[in-house]
């Protein structure tokens, strides 16, 4: 993985616009690596809709109340 877009995808603080230019598929990987990482569920959660679901690689599905609450 590329260490600029890692930088970015585990940053609380990044801007929606380049939020929106990381593939989904990057923090799925990322996540897959490093479960405990809440940067990575904090934003992964933020490119859902409110009431929006996400399969992880490892076949759980989260909601983005569920994501939110493991980025805490």
């Amino acid at each position: 993985m590329d260490l600029v877009l890692y930088s970015d995808m585990i940053n609380k603080n990044l801007s929606r616009d380049k939020l929106e230019k990381i593939p989904i598929s990057e923090f799925l990987t990322a996540l897959s690596n490093e479960p405990n990482n809440s940067a990575l569920y904090s934003n992964l959660a933020r490119l859902l809709p409110s009431n929006g679901k996400i399969k992880l690689l490892n076949g759980t599905e989260m909601t983005k109340e569920q994501l939110m609450a493991k980025s805490t």
